[in-house]
């Protein structure tokens, strides 16, 4: 049996012409794509290379997201402080009703601001250890690739 792949276009093109790509054999087509797939697996040190990177960056990456979300709290605790003096200065008659709502309503925004980064850097963390797991995922994937492809080149 023949097995080929032809372009979609055959047997006419839309023009009502017949295209004129010649069609591949199937069987020498895969046997080269194998052959390329075998060979790329087989020069693992690229892979390698790029998953240790990857790996290394990571706690990098964590404690850099670790640092920003420490700073977003300390802002946090800084604006939350300043609010409550604004609270207490109106209490005792130091601070007008309206210059209160003025100064609170800025802090107020800017408390939801610092509450919304916090969530991000807390969402990044999050996604970099999943990262982190898929990476270790990923290497044991490659380690099992890597064993199919020796198998496959001890095959006839």
């Amino acid at each position: 049996m023949y097995r080929y792949y032809q372009c979609v276009l055959q047997p006419c093109r839309a023009d009502g012409e017949k295209c004129t790509n010649e069609r591949v054999d199937a069987d020498a087509l895969e046997a080269m794509l194998i052959g390329e797939i075998l060979k790329a697996y087989s020069d693992s040190t690229l892979f390698e290379r790029a998953l240790l990177i990857a790996l290394e960056n990571v706690p990098d990456q964590l404690r850099t997201l670790q640092k920003e979300g420490e700073g977003i709290e300390v802002n946090v605790a800084k604006t939350e402080a300043a609010l409550d003096r604004y609270f207490v200065a109106f209490e005792e008659g130091s601070l007008d009703s309206t210059a209160m709502m003025e100064r609170t309503e800025k802090l107020k925004v800017r408390l939801e601001e610092f509450k919304a980064e916090k969530r991000r850097v807390a969402e990044e963390f999050a996604a970099l250890g999943e990262t982190n797991t898929s990476l270790v995922d990923l290497g044991r994937v490659f380690d099992q690739a890597t064993h199919v492809v020796v198998k496959l080149r001890e095959l006839p």
